[in-house]
């Protein structure tokens, strides 16, 4: 008997697209003429193209006879985050997949039933995770990249934040984007330096090839700070203040501005630097060259021993002896960091890093990044006759542990 399943709404429809951020829901909305067949279930099948792993549900029609499914639960499972570490130039960014679901239907008066399957959905999903809000207006063309028409960069387009930033020497900043699949919209980004007079010193091409038209080469990052740029060409930005990252609809029509990032070069503290998993599945980028301050947090087991001791069958205390002997001792090491100056856009910004569930301390090309997290229980900003900043409690995620005593 051919299937009577109609798909009613689905992940692939206008607004989404085919694509949908992986923790938001991924509603699928069908009927079937077959209801009144006895033991009738939806059969759902729902695959990871890349992997081959699957699941299979069923359930009951709903009172209307329909089914409401969310296929969320599943994808998010082997989805995974990416961030550059010390390489440079264009880099193939695997947080993206393909998911496949098929809503049959199964029923008959003797189980376990005859199985009909319904046809093959595709849509891709990213590491993406919308605030409910946004997400209610969501719009796929909003998140991805497409230069058949030219952008609206009032919108995300890229992943990342499009708002001018600060870049400092041996320090990243990442820019993410998400082309549509079977385009390979971006071959080739442009750099353009300026001193400190403003006037342009040259335009540099930094070409992706990484792009191939596949849904999981069209998923790209880049470090454009001035290390990953360092990385690229140590040459570029000798003598530069300021630089644009440029792209292009065309090669008849001159490339646009994306980002600017203006290069400080001599802070006068030291300068920590957070890489944080944004709602949009980019990392963005928080520069704290403000006073930090460095604390320990000691933890120890430790047991009592007596410090008395037989010399010569005389009872003698023994100075030597530790009456409480540590036995495990944990230190764990923490900052408190404090941002520069940002503006009130830049405030609801890094509220992203508060709420974070992965954030990296760049500790430059040597030693790379390290994991850590954010212990505010609240997030606070200072004002001050209308500037303002931010302050962050952080842990390193490790331990350190002490030899035995």
């Amino acid at each position: 008997m051919p299937t009577g399943i109609t798909i009613l709404s689905k992940p692939t429809d206008a607004l989404y697209y085919g694509y949908v951020p992986c923790y938001n829901n991924q509603w699928f909305v069908a009927s079937s003429i077959y209801t009144a067949q006895p033991n009738i279930k939806y059969y759902i099948v729902v695959t990871d193209i890349l992997s081959g792993y699957s699941v299979t549900e069923k359930f009951l029609p709903n009172p209307s006879g329909k089914l409401q499914f969310d296929a969320s639960k599943f994808s998010e499972l082997l989805m995974t985050n990416y961030i550059p570490v010390n390489v440079y130039g264009f880099q193939q960014n695997t947080s993206i997949r393909k998911i496949r679901v098929n809503i049959g239907e199964i029923y008959g008066s003797t189980l376990p039933g005859t199985i009909t399957s319904g046809t093959d959905i595709d849509y891709n999903v990213w590491n993406g995770s919308l605030e409910m809000l946004t997400f209610s207006q969501y719009n796929s063309k909003n998140y991805t990249w497409d230069l058949s028409t030219t952008p609206n960069l009032n919108y995300p387009v890229l992943l990342s934040d499009l708002a001018d930033d600060y870049t400092f020497n041996n320090r990243s900043n990442f820019l993410y984007w998400m082309m549509l699949e079977g385009q390979t919209d971006l071959p080739k980004i442009y750099l353009r330096t300026y001193n400190a007079a403003g006037s342009v010193l040259n335009t540099y091409t930094i070409t992706n090839s990484v792009s191939t038209g596949t849904y999981r080469t069209n998923m790209v990052c880049i470090d454009v700070g001035k290390k990953g740029i360092d990385g690229i060409n140590a040459s570029y930005l000798v003598g530069v203040e300021y630089y644009d990252i440029m792209a292009e609809i065309n090669s008849e029509t001159a490339p646009f501005k994306i980002k600017r990032y203006t290069i400080k070069c001599s802070p006068r503290f030291d300068v920590y630097t957070l890489h944080y998993l944004s709602t949009t599945g980019a990392y963005e980028t928080l520069h704290c060259s403000k006073v930090a301050e460095l604390n320990s947090t000691k933890t120890s087991t430790t047991f009592k021993r007596s410090p008395w001791t037989v010399v010569s069958n005389v009872m003698t205390l023994d100075y030597s002896v530790a009456v409480e002997q540590p036995t495990i001792v944990n230190v764990q090491n923490g900052l408190k960091l404090n941002s520069d100056w940002v503006t009130k856009a830049e405030l609801l910004k890094y509220k992203d890093l508060f709420s974070s569930p992965d954030v990296k301390l760049d500790l430059g090309t040597a030693q790379g990044y390290a994991s850590v997290k954010v212990t505010n229980g609240t997030y606070v900003s200072k004002n001050n006759d209308k500037l303002r900043n931010l302050t962050f409690d952080l842990l390193f995620t490790h331990n350190n542990q002490r030899q035995k005593g």
